[in-house]
């Protein structure tokens, strides 16, 4: 997969009063250990921009990834706009701004599967609102005849209901309400995968420090 714009990442420091743990219920047991099995693997995060919202009709338009394992600080992320032989519908466009012009030229999704199954192999996949990125990556390397190169899916929009219940769960909206440093543009593939880096850490911090101070329980036990 070709590095366009790579954004080197460093490590991230928080306030320590910023601890936020919703209304104060618990974390399930489930989302916890999900979580904390997700420090230790390799994982790939993704965005993707697509010509519309339908999965049989649509193709992706834009892809940006960032591979990070475990342990590590240093993050970058890659983007590859592609062409989908496919107009884009006109809200889409509206939503991520990339018109027919703007890819004619790009190469097509076959061209950069090979590259990228290879950068994803062996990761699980984390997204916000995973089904929709999962769903077209899927999509795309079936029309390749290539099997899903990526290990699993960790869908962020899912962990953070279950953490914060009440509110907006958008990805701006929780970046906003976690105080996340690092923000990237609304509705780019390279600005969302920015942005979801971000609030992946402070997930990960979050039930940390839940773990750490014994709240954790079986999902459904102890309630009153």
């Amino acid at each position: 997969m070709r590095q366009l714009g790579a954004v080197k990442l460093g490590k991230r420091k928080f306030n320590a009063t910023q601890e936020l743990f919703g209304d104060g219920s618990k974390i399930p047991k489930r989302v916890v250990d999900r979580v904390m099995q997700a420090t230790e693997m390799p994982l790939v995060f993704i965005d993707v921009e697509c010509t519309g919202l339908d999965i049989i009709s649509d193709r992706v338009i834009e892809v940006a990834a960032c591979k990070v394992m475990p342990g590590e600080s240093e993050r970058k992320i890659h983007t590859r706009r592609i062409n989908p032989q496919w107009d884009i519908s006109p809200g889409a466009r509206r939503v991520h701004g990339i018109s027919n012009a703007d890819v004619k030229d790009c190469p097509t999704f076959s061209q950069v599967a090979p590259r990228l199954a290879n950068y994803m192999r062996g990761c699980a996949l984390v997204a916000h609102n995973a089904s929709f990125d999962a769903g077209f990556l899927n999509k795309e390397f079936s029309l390749c005849r290539m099997g899903r190169p990526f290990k699993g899916v960790i869908d962020t929009l899912d962990i953070a209901r279950s953490i914060w219940p009440g509110g907006r769960h958008s990805l701006g909206a929780l970046a906003k309400r976690l105080a996340v440093r690092d923000v990237g543009k609304a509705h780019s593939a390279g600005g969302d995968v920015l942005t979801l880096l971000g609030v992946w850490d402070r997930i990960v911090r979050e039930v940390k420090i839940y773990q750490k101070k014994g709240q954790a329980d079986e999902e459904g036990g102890d309630r009153r």
